[in-house]
């Protein structure tokens, strides 16, 4: 065969894979999106644990041992002497997270856009995520902030903090752990950090339960009393909190009212349509928007008469419907990525990549942090999800801080 005719043929040879791995490609792309889409909402674990990748595993009797008797500024028990666990499997960001890109998504605010163009990918990931501060740093128990939250920060450089009752010793620790966390985070951040607890009343009293603010019956025990103590009661409970330094969200969308299961155990159902949501669930949501909520968090109720998917990973519920028919243009944010509605049946790193193209601004306490930031670095390394979709959701972090005094 001449030189000239081999040319050709490797040519044609070329051509012809490039071909197969753009058709393979595209089908694993519309295989994966099915899953998502038609998964049906009996689903078993079984039959879908092949998606879960479990990355932590459990702590030995020695490494506990060891960690009890550690000690450091950030926590009362640490694991291996102060250091992230040896057995959490470390996933590094792809390079180009690291690049900074023009965007053609642009705020009203110049000092939002200077942010912005001063702001690599990793920094707009992580800004979307509120963790815990034991998700932050590694350690078991974290009660005081020092420089291992500092450290954290500075990889990675998280929106905010959650703190529960653990967390919260008295008064004067608690307000002294968010003073020096937010210092901490001054040091390698010109963005401060959002701080929240989880605080409805009745059960779920964090504060109450530790720091002696105003205890309440759960909410459901006031029914009889009209609205106007539903919105004493309220009022009673942001009040409280705010002045600790905890600000408010309105959950969760679009209403658990009507489910008999527990979203933290596994799947929670709500046979609602779209018509019965809006005559009903739909009503209390509409009037927080319009007194001007900050957030709103969306809970993982499978809408089986919906699209079937739990709502946080919805594109119908969170887009089409909060965002679009009751027309919020506020925060988006997500109960715990953590339960089991959702961790039985994906990985962290699914799980992140489906809020943020349903529509989610902040993803609230992945059960795997790292393998979430970098799920979604990926997906914009990958084309799955468009960097603009990430500044649309950071603009809209970075302005309600900004709003709030806190930029």
């Amino acid at each position: 065969m001449s030189k000239k005719n081999k040319a050709a043929a490797k040519k044609k040879r070329i051509v012809t894979l490039l071909v197969l791995l753009a058709v393979t490609g595209g089908l694993s792309g519309y295989a994966v999106d099915r899953y998502f889409k038609n998964r049906p909402a009996d689903a078993e674990p079984a039959a879908v644990s092949q998606l879960t990748l479990k990355r932590k595993h459990p702590q030995s009797d020695e490494d506990s041992a060891a960690a009890a008797d550690t000690e450091n500024t950030d926590t009362a028990a640490a694991d291996n002497g102060g250091e992230k666990p040896a057995d959490v499997i470390e996933l590094t960001a792809p390079d180009q997270s690291e690049e900074k890109s023009e965007s053609t998504v642009i705020s009203d605010d110049p000092q939002i856009n200077e942010l912005m163009d001063n702001m690599t990918l990793h920094e707009k990931v992580c800004q979307m995520f509120i963790v815990t501060p034991e998700s932050l740093t590694g350690y078991d128990l974290v009660t005081e902030s020092g420089e291992t939250t500092r450290e954290s920060l500075e990889e990675y450089p998280v929106g905010g903090l959650i703190y529960f009752a653990q967390n919260l010793e008295d008064v004067d620790q608690t307000k002294q752990m968010i003073s020096d966390t937010q210092e901490s985070n001054s040091t390698v951040s010109d963005i401060p950090l959002f701080i929240s607890v989880d605080e409805e009343g009745g059960t779920v009293a964090r504060c109450a339960d530790t720091l002696g603010t105003t205890e309440f019956k759960p909410m459901y025990d006031y029914r009889k009393e009209g609205t106007d103590t539903a919105y004493e009661n309220a009022k009673t409970i942001a009040e409280d909190i705010a002045e600790l330094g905890f600000a408010c969200s309105l959950k969760h969308f679009p209403g658990h009212g009507d489910t008999e299961e527990d979203s933290h155990e596994g799947m929670a159902c709500s046979y609602k349509t779209l018509d019965e949501l809006e005559k009903e669930e739909y009503l209390a949501f509409e009037s927080g928007i319009e007194a001007g909520a900050d957030m709103v968090m969306v809970g993982h109720i499978t809408m089986v008469n919906v699209d079937n998917m739990p709502a946080s990973l919805s594109h119908t519920i969170i887009t089409d419907e909060l965002r679009n028919k009751l027309g919020y243009d506020g925060l988006i944010i997500t109960d715990s990525l953590a339960m089991g509605a959702l961790t039985n049946y994906y990985a962290s790193d699914e799980i992140a990549v489906e809020v943020i193209k349903a529509g989610g601004d902040i993803l609230l306490m992945p059960a795997d942090m790292e393998a979430a930031v970098a799920g979604v670095e990926e997906a914009v390394s990958n084309g799955d999800i468009t960097e603009d979709r990430i500044d649309e959701s950071v603009i809209r972090i970075l302005e309600l801080k900004k709003e709030k005094g806190m930029i």
